[in-house]
Order: structure tokens, then C-alpha cells, then sequence
């Protein structure tokens, strides 16, 4: 609670907004036929199941996978999920596997002021990808009056060819508003930034007793002590790709704040 407190006074508090309800897809619940994911609206039924658990995900133990079965006309899938939300970052981000025939699949996400769509982009794709595949989807840097959002992911084979659709989908996360900016009274660097396996932190002025790597959401991730001053390599391969943000500090002292970028 504190370090969310410091993050809402350092970055504003639309910082801390937008975090997507079991975006990783590790937690789901047994609804008396089978396993949903939690937060998640899907169709599953004692009969109807088009959303499982995919056990191959691209980080932790599950991802959620989206089928299209046989329907009214055609076969779909649909899971979706609905969020409070005041602001429109610059992207929705997410890895992905699919495998369609005569069919697609889709990601969309959707702005509302109450019940009235403002904005939405989507990711449609017909293609097979067998390896988990990062995706981003742009988003226009408008600044309308939001309430909350709905992302769903629908896997989609229409009715006059018979066909089959399929999407796995695992760390989703929304990027990190522009507008918030780094802060620090104190000199030091990170680098490189964006950090695929490692990044090194170089303390300019040697009073640092350790810095702390948090989520968006003010999750602690991890606390690195600095033994001696000069540069510090930090190893982030098994890091989620996202936007994090490391703290330094002297004692109870925060000396400054920077954002951290992992993306491979």
C-alpha cells in the first residue's frame, strides 16, 4: 500500500489504472461441468465447452484457449472480460498461438463511457501460428471520458464451409500511458532498456542500498541489494514482457523511480 501510495504521487494515479483481471490466465474456477477462467465471461456449459485450459502457455501453468464449436450456424468461441477503466493506453499487448480453417480468430477491445461504445480496435488473423507470437495493437492516444473496457477473444468458422478455429492467449497487459514520465533526484541508469534476458543498473553517485522491481499493479517482484557502488547486471528472463518499474532505495529513503520495458 505504501509503494502504491508513492506510485500515485510520482506517475499520477491513470499509472496505476487498466490492469486486466487474470490477464496471466493462472487462476480458474470449477463452475459444476469444468474449469473457466476467473473474470472471464465464456459459454461454457455441461454441453458447450469452447473455452479451456491450454497447458502448453507461453509463461506459468495455463493460458486460455478459445475454440470454435458447433453453434445455431457455423461454429464460435467466446470468452470476454469487463474492467473499470479511465484511460487509453498505447497499446494491448498479449502472446498468441491459433490454428484456423475457413475461419478466423479475434482480439478486441473496447472503450465505454457507460454503455456507450466510445472506441475499439481489434486483431483478426486467419493464419496458423504454431509458437507462442508476441502481438501488439496500437491504440489511438485519444482522451474521451471512459468508464470501463471489455476485451474478447472469439474464435469464429461461418456457416456455409465447414471449417475450424482455434486462439491461445497468455500475458495480456496494457503498455504504459506516454504521458507518465520517470522520476528521480538521483543519478543512475539502466540499460539496455528494453531488457530482454538481462539489464545492468549503474549507481552515479553510490548511495543506494538496494532497489525493488514492481508491477504496474504495486506488486513487489524482486529486491536486488547493491554491494558496492558501480554497475549491477539483473537477470529478467523469466520476466513476463511488460512494463515494470524499479525503486530505489536508501534505508526507508526512496531516491527515485525509473520504468523498466522487457520485451523479447
Amino acid at each position: 500500500m505504501k509503494f502504491l501510495t508513492t506510485l500515485c504521487l510520482l506517475f499520477g494515479v491513470s499509472s496505476l489504472f487498466s490492469q486486466i483481471p487474470n490477464a496471466d490466465f493462472e487462476n480458474w474456477s470449477f463452475n459444476g461441468w469444468n474449469y473457466t477462467p476467473d473474470n472471464w465471461e465464456t459459454e461454457n456449459t455441461e454441453l458447450q465447452e469452447p473455452v479451456t485450459q491450454d497447458l502448453d502457455p507461453y509463461q506459468g501453468d495455463y493460458a486460455m484457449r478459445v475454440t470454435a464449436i458447433p453453434y445455431v450456424l457455423g461454429k464460435f468461441g467466446e470468452a470476454r472480460v469487463d474492467f473499470p477503466n479511465e484511460i487509453i493506453p498505447p497499446s494491448l499487448d498479449f502472446w498468441v498461438k491459433s490454428s484456423t480453417e475457413n475461419g478466423y480468430v479475434e482480439v478486441r477491445i473496447e472503450f465505454f463511457n457507460n454503455d456507450n461504445l466510445v472506441y475499439f480496435e481489434q486483431w483478426i488473423n486467419t493464419d496458423q501460428i504454431d509458437d507462442w507470437t508476441f502481438v501488439s495493437i496500437p491504440l489511438d492516444q485519444i482522451e474521451p471520458i471512459l468508464t470501463d473496457a471489455t476485451i474478447t477473444v472469439t474464435a469464429l468458422v461461418g456457416d456455409l464451409v465447414d471449417g475450424d478455429a482455434e486462439i491461445s492467449v497468455d500475458a495480456m497487459s496494457l503498455s504504459q500511458p506516454q504521458s507518465v514520465s520517470d522520476y528521480s533526484d538521483y543519478e543512475f541508469s539502466i540499460y539496455p532498456n528494453p531488457a530482454q534476458e538481462t539489464f545492468t543498473f549503474q549507481d552515479e553517485e553510490g548511495s543506494v542500498e538496494f532497489f525493488e522491481i514492481y508491477s504496474l499493479d504495486g506488486k513487489l517482484i524482486r529486491t536486488i541489494p547493491i554491494q558496492t557502488t558501480g554497475n549491477n547486471t539483473v537477470d529478467v528472463s523469466e520476466f513476463a514482457n511488460g512494463n515494470y518499474y524499479l525503486v530505489l532505495r536508501e534505508g526507508e529513503n526512496t531516491l527515485g523511480t525509473k520504468k523498466l520495458v522487457v520485451s523479447r
